[in-house]
């Protein structure tokens, strides 16, 4: 199974629909939280406790290792940015392909790695003003990076992206307010994640808004209650014995 680098020069291990962070003389899922381990035993790599976060996503595993090849190549060659994104697009599966980043996007990847030392550091205050081609993950002075997307001519299209230092429901408020304050129409309804200071925010501010749960979120928690009984019963099975 291969062993790659991650976007912070970290071994990972992918095996059998899960990405694995070394942890001492083990593996462990990268979803933190989760207790998936593997092991490296005489030059074979076994799973010896089963992920509980989702369901194995061998397209994820692709698109992680497209996006791994993409930027190896971009350290270890000098070819044009197209000539690699064709040689990296060759080795993924058609149910994979949906998933990779556009052309666009693969393109200021590699652009990204060959500037090397150009690219800015991370901001030490909210002084500091610093505005990337993206955000890969928020950046340690925030939380988390939440977008908004809505509905253009039937197409799903991101709207908004805002870096907040919390997970409150006041901070939620806040940023919802200043949508309400811009956006002149008023959602019929809402998809969110079922996250509850999201949901006690947006029917502070649109208290008339039907709200939804994200299908993908649902799929996930179904998956981890599911793996959750499955240890309780094999525990509860080896106390008995």
């Amino acid at each position: 199974m291969p062993v790659i680098k991650s976007f912070k020069n970290s071994d990972q291990l992918l095996l059998d629909g899960y990405r694995y962070r070394r942890d001492k003389l083990a593996w462990r899922c990268v979803t933190n939280g989760c207790k998936g381990r593997a092991s490296y035993d005489k030059g074979i790599y076994t799973t010896y406790q089963d992920p509980i976060c989702r369901a194995p996503d061998p397209d994820e595993i692709e698109k992680v290792l497209y996006n791994y090849e993409i930027k190896k190549n971009a350290q270890q060659s000098h070819d044009p940015p197209r000539l690699i994104i064709q040689n990296a697009r060759l080795k993924i599966s058609l149910d994979a392909a949906i998933n990779i980043p556009q052309y666009i996007a693969s393109q200021r990847s590699i652009q990204r790695v060959r500037r090397g030392k150009d690219i800015p550091t991370e901001p030490k205050t909210f002084a500091d003003i610093i505005i990337p081609l993206n955000y890969q993950v928020a950046p340690t002075l925030f939380e988390q990076m939440y977008a908004v997307h809505g509905s253009i001519h039937g197409k799903k299209l991101p709207l908004l992206y805002s870096l907040l230092p919390n997970k409150d429901q006041k901070t939620y408020e806040d940023l919802f307010g200043i949508v309400a304050q811009h956006a002149q129409r008023k959602p019929n309804y809402i998809t969110i994640d079922f996250e509850k200071a999201a949901e006690n925010a947006f029917n502070v501010i649109y208290p008339q808004c039907k709200i939804l749960g994200c299908f993908f979120h649902f799929k996930k928690c179904i998956w981890k209650h599911i793996c959750l009984r499955i240890t309780f019963k094999k525990q509860i099975s080896g106390q008995r014995k």
